[in-house]
């Protein structure tokens, strides 16, 4: 019997762990083509404009969390415990997901002039802002492969899209195109992406476009802390950018900004490992003793550590040489390197630790540490960034992060005696 334990705690983290190669690949193509890309721009164009651009892609980023209104994380959990009815609720979860996007695209320029009264940047928040439909719909799609542990399947979609995505950039930077037409590659890339997955998905199933109004209630009921709480993470992550430019201005965005692309890769693999360990422990927790989801959550997580102690050690000695092969107008990005860096071994653990909350339902705890994270990050920023400037951001990050890995580390703890049962 205890053999048998063993098997399947080995069984769901190699699932985890192939499922995560995939994803890896999935994401981490999409994502180090756009790290490239952006690198690319931040040279061709400048600190101030590249940091205008930052400044807007974040904000963009903040409205699509809003709109997704936490659907994603519950739909995983949905599609990952249930066998039927899958079909009919992915069609809502895209019919849904199309109102919300459009509510947040309305929003977005309202709220971007009242919160930096001017409209300079009103023509690329807008095309960029028309990637929160194409984003949010295509989360769908992958949230539904991402349930079965089947990213591979998804995997195309991921990789026509990036490469579209890079040549488009090159081109550009090529021909010299003003960076405004540059914007338009970020919806068109992602629905490049979509048709492709959607074709993926549609030789097993039919798409139909729907909004059952009590599948959606439901779904808005349930998601409405998981909602809440990615809101708030996804504010007090990109809070450092946001003041930033409302501090020091669009320039000072730009550095801080190639500083936090240096590193950004290492972020994708802890991301992508978090979001197959939730998918493999929110089925888990149903089928197997406590404990045996317990040992898997442990082997992952004391991995996410090793990486992120080696990836924060190569980003504070080695990545700040390549600095200077970008520009000289960002060396002052070399000075941020070895103090960012060592958020990467907080951000390697913290992700895996929020999985296995979000795997538990634990949405409304999630909710209130993400709300002490972004109340730390604001009144830190605030004294630390007229003082330190972009450094003193980087210390902020770091600072609330290690504060984060504490506090979500003994709430599971605490949490997880009360399920432990003997076998």
């Amino acid at each position: 019997m205890a053999d048998d334990h063993i098997t399947m705690i080995e069984k769901g983290t190699l699932s985890i762990l192939k499922n995560t190669s995939a994803t890896i690949v999935a994401r981490g193509a999409a994502g180090l083509v756009r790290i490239v890309a952006l690198l690319l721009i931040a040279r061709a164009f400048g600190a101030e404009q590249f940091g205008n651009l930052s400044l807007v892609l974040s904000f963009i980023e903040i409205f699509k969390i809003v709109a997704d209104a936490g659907v994603d994380t519950i739909s995983v959990r949905r599609f990952a415990a249930y066998t039927n009815g899958r079909e009919e609720l992915l069609n809502n979860i895209v019919g849904l997901k199309i109102i919300l996007s459009i509510i947040s695209f309305i929003a977005v320029p309202i709220i971007f002039k009242i919160i930096y009264g001017n409209g300079q940047h009103n023509d690329i928040l807008l095309i960029v802002a028309s990637s929160i439909c194409t984003t949010l719909v295509l989360n769908a799609f992958v949230s539904y492969f991402q349930s079965q542990l089947a990213m591979a399947k998804a995997l195309i979609a991921n990789l026509i899209g990036s490469s579209f995505f890079l040549l488009f950039i090159i081109c550009g930077v090529a021909l010299q195109l003003p960076l405004v037409v540059m914007t338009i590659v970020f919806p068109l890339a992602e629905i490049i992406s979509l048709i492709v997955i959607m074709k993926q998905y549609t030789q097993n199933h039919r798409v139909r476009i729907g909004f059952d109004k009590e599948i959606v209630w439901t779904i808005l009921k349930d998601s409405v802390y998981a909602g809440l709480g990615g809101i708030i993470v996804v504010t007090y992550l990109r809070l450092d950018t946001l003041m930033i430019g409302g501090i020091l201005g669009g320039r000072e965005v730009g550095v801080y900004s190639v500083a936090y692309r240096l590193i950004e890769p290492f972020f994708l693999l802890f991301s992508s490992l978090s979001l197959s360990l939730y998918a493999s422990l929110s089925s888990s927790w149903e089928v197997a003793p406590a404990s045996h989801s317990i040992k898997m959550m442990n082997r992952v997580i004391v991995r996410a550590g090793v990486l992120g102690f080696l990836g924060a050690s190569i980003v504070t000695f080695v990545v700040p040489q390549f600095v200077p092969l970008i520009s000289d107008e960002y060396a002052k990005a070399a000075q941020v390197l070895p103090v960012l860096g060592w958020s990467v071994f907080f951000k390697a653990v913290n992700p895996q630790l929020t999985a296995v909350l979000n795997s538990l339902g634990k949405f409304r705890i999630i909710m209130v540490i993400a709300a002490g994270n972004l109340m730390m990050t604001l009144m830190f920023n605030m004294i630390l960034i007229p003082l330190y400037g972009i450094v003193g951001a980087a210390v902020t990050v770091v600072a609330v992060e290690g504060i984060n890995t504490l506090v979500q580390s003994i709430t599971i703890v605490v949490f997880l005696k009360s399920r432990v049962t003997v076998d």
